[in-house]
């Protein structure tokens, strides 16, 4: 789910507490608890407009709170640098 928000799609997932931590709902996806539901998050998505805003406010998301891949791998070159005793 993260990459896919992070490449910038919106989601529609069941409506969990794990990924209600993680989905706005109305915002970067949908949150579904039924079959009505359900259908009404993929009409959502048909619209251009409504898909690419939910994509972006995604993307946006996990940037903000996740990173970039360039941020994960600074992190992991600076562990990397600590254990090794370089500065």
């Amino acid at each position: 789910m993260l990459e896919a928000m992070a490449a910038g799609l919106p989601i529609i997932a069941s409506n969990l507490q794990a990924h209600a931590s993680i989905l706005v709902d109305g915002e970067t996806g949908k949150l579904c608890g039924s079959v009505e539901e359900f259908g009404a998050a993929l009409r959502t998505l048909e619209d251009d407009q409504a898909n690419q805003r939910l994509g972006n406010a995604a993307k946006r998301w996990v940037v903000r709170e996740i990173g970039t891949w360039d941020d994960c791998a600074e992190r992991y070159m600076q562990i990397y640098r600590l254990l090794l005793g370089v500065t």
